[in-house]
């Protein structure tokens, strides 16, 4: 037995009662959000403004798929930030359930996922990982010897 026998055992959604957003559910990204539906969870897609013609790439597979909920990317405006007013679209969306989750569904959203993410106080990578941080493990791997120990 290879350990994943009852891994599909259940194809039945679980009401987890709670929304998780997902950013940019294109391709592969579609199959991503049909596992989650899977499991339960309600979903809030939130649109960027970078995902172009790649909206209408779904898999046959998930053709049947629907939202609970769909936004797009908001700019900035006078009184608020776009992730800001995006945030509060999220949740008046996700209503009358919380969101507990952000996750990405294409590469054209991977930035705003992490922003969005930290912004709504869920769990994230962003405050790990700054743009200033790719960019000096860049420099330091370029040139090396400006440094005596070895970090890769």
């Amino acid at each position: 037995m290879n350990g994943f026998a009852n891994a599909n055992a259940n194809t039945s959604p679980i009401p987890t009662n709670s929304v998780i957003a997902i950013v940019d559910p294109y391709s592969t990204g579609c199959c991503v959000a049909l596992e989650a539906i899977k499991r339960g969870y309600k979903l809030v897609v939130v649109w960027t403004d970078g995902i172009g013609e790649n909206k209408t790439h779904v898999p046959t597979s998930c053709v049947d798929v629907r939202y609970y909920g769909e936004v797009e990317e908001q700019q900035d405006g006078a009184t608020e930030s776009g992730l800001d007013a995006t945030a509060k679209l999220v949740r008046a969306a996700a209503l009358p359930y919380p969101v507990v989750g952000c996750i990405c569904g294409g590469e054209s959203g991977v930035a705003y996922c992490d922003a969005l993410s930290e912004n709504m106080g869920l769990r994230t990578v962003r405050c790990f990982l700054t743009s200033f941080t790719c960019l000096l493990l860049e420099w330091i791997r370029h040139f090396p010897f400006c440094w005596s120990f070895d970090l890769f």
